[in-house]
């Protein structure tokens, strides 16, 4: 009856930046003077290690389920900053200024969750999982001048409640998944944009958040060769309270940010597509699928920006809701497959972030989706 699993897990990650930056402007009306310039470089390193093991019991038509994990990583930094302001010279101070910074630190958790399931009969089983997550913290990517808006930040730290609902039924021709969630988030990780001095991304930990939410998938097949699929997710997530020390808070008061929506999190979510596979000789199958997804509005950051005067406040620049839609055509043997599909059909202008501009100007920019692409694949297996 004890289904057990045991596992190790080791990585070692590294990244590098070395820049150059320009800014100001003739126009003192930006806020920046002409001439000012940062050299930055930094190397940000990780090594992290985990354990886990998880065991399952089964008696009659009941599984339990329990484990654990220890996680272990160790953060460092080495950065470098050079400013070159020129008109300190003007009043007496040294034009050029560096800021040397270096850190390392070792961050560990033990995280656990448990689950029970319950068979009511051979195609359908319930469930309900209580889990712990856990994300380390680190150090900026951007090290400058000392001051509080440079220190590490802290792990971010989760508990989720979930219960649902899986069943295959009339001979696996429909399965129906349900599921309900609510996570309790402490500290979690949230970039902001801060003028601290330049305008750069920084990670704060907010406070107490929660997401809670339900989602439904629903796959038919009615006939031979014919799939039907239908899907929808409502999410919940939003800043439940901050608690960020004055002198680190980026705009003055942040306060306002409580229950506000996490940033990428869109409230509704759905999806349907249809496909259908038909032999067209004794070795060519053909397959027409065609999807349809809606993804709902949602906000793409929290930026500060600042006027002329260099007052700040906290923006929340929200992108619109969209469909996206998918056509494909694939012409499949035992050995060949070709495929012509068609993505974003209806040629949607579709704004997936916009975020703020930097270094005091606060214009808008935005990502986009790609146009309307059409094109083919052709593959051959050995």
């Amino acid at each position: 009856p004890w289904d057990w699993t045991l596992g190790a897990f080791w990585f070692d990650e590294f990244r590098n930046l070395d820049q150059d930056i320009f800014a100001g402007a003739q126009d003192p009306t930006f806020g920046i003077l002409a001439g000012l310039t940062a050299d930055q470089w930094y190397d940000i390193s990780r090594e992290g290690y985990a354990l886990f093991g998880q065991a399952t019991y089964s008696v009659g038509s009941w599984d339990f389920t329990v484990g654990t994990r220890y996680s272990e990583e160790k953060p460092e930094i080495d950065s470098r900053v050079n400013f070159t302001v020129p008109f300190f010279a003007v009043i007496g101070l040294p034009p050029t200024t560096d800021f040397l910074e270096g850190n390392s630190t070792k961050i560990d958790a033990v995280t656990s969750m448990g689950s029970a399931s319950y068979a009511f009969s051979d195609g359908v089983k319930g469930y309900v999982t209580v889990a712990q997550g856990f994300k380390a913290g680190g150090f900026q990517d951007f090290q400058g001048a000392p001051g509080p808006e440079y220190e590490p930040f802290d792990n971010e730290e989760l508990i989720s409640y979930e219960v649902g609902l899986k069943s295959q039924l009339f001979d696996n021709r429909l399965n129906v998944n349900l599921a309900a969630f609510y996570m309790d988030i402490t500290q979690q990780q949230i970039r902001v944009r801060v003028f601290q001095p330049f305008p750069v991304n920084r990670v704060f930990n907010i406070g107490e958040s929660s997401s809670k939410g339900f989602e439904a998938e629903l796959v038919a097949v009615p006939a031979e060769g014919l799939v039907l699929s239908l899907s929808y997710s409502y999410t919940k997530a939003e800043f439940d309270s901050i608690d960020i020390p004055p002198d680190s808070d980026p705009s003055g008061d942040i306060n306002f940010l409580t229950g506000t929506p996490f940033p990428f999190v869109p409230e509704q979510t759905a999806a349907a597509s249809a496909q259908y596979t038909r032999p067209v000789t004794n070795d060519w199958d053909l397959t027409v699928y065609g999807g349809v997804r809606y993804v709902d509005s949602y906000i793409t950051g929290l930026n500060t920006v600042a006027d002329p005067l260099g007052n700040t406040r906290i923006e929340l620049p929200e992108v619109d809701d969209y469909t996206l839609a998918t056509l494909r055509f694939t012409l499949e043997s035992d050995r060949w497959r070709a495929s012509l599909y068609a993505e974003n059909l209806f040629d949607e202008t579709i704004v997936l972030v916009q975020q703020l501009g930097s270094f005091y100007t606060n214009e808008p920019f935005s990502v986009l989706a790609p146009p309307r692409t059409i094109g083919g694949t052709l593959t051959y297996r050995w």
